[in-house]
């Protein structure tokens, strides 16, 4: 059996100029660190990206169009959550 220890941390995610934004962990059980975000998506891209997952809300997607929304939190997640 694996046990899932969730912790709490605070953070920062500041103005950017739609492609890089500067981001901090200002508290967390491993310390604080501050860096820049490269934005994973171009407008065009986010554009379609935000339809299809407002389809899935929806309702007027398929069962497994939810994988979709999957992804593209997959995709924020580990444009901000990289390095230190």
């Amino acid at each position: 059996m694996t046990v899932l220890t969730l912790h709490d941390f605070e953070l920062e995610i500041d103005v950017g100029d739609g492609i890089r934004y500067p981001v901090a962990v200002l508290r967390s059980p491993a310390g604080a660190a501050r860096a820049v975000m490269d934005f994973p998506f171009s407008r065009e891209m986010l554009a379609a990206e935000l339809a299809a997952i407002e389809q899935v809300l929806l309702g007027g997607a398929s069962p497994g169009d939810g994988e979709q929304v999957q992804r593209f939190g997959a995709a924020l997640f580990d444009a901000l959550i990289q390095g230190d």
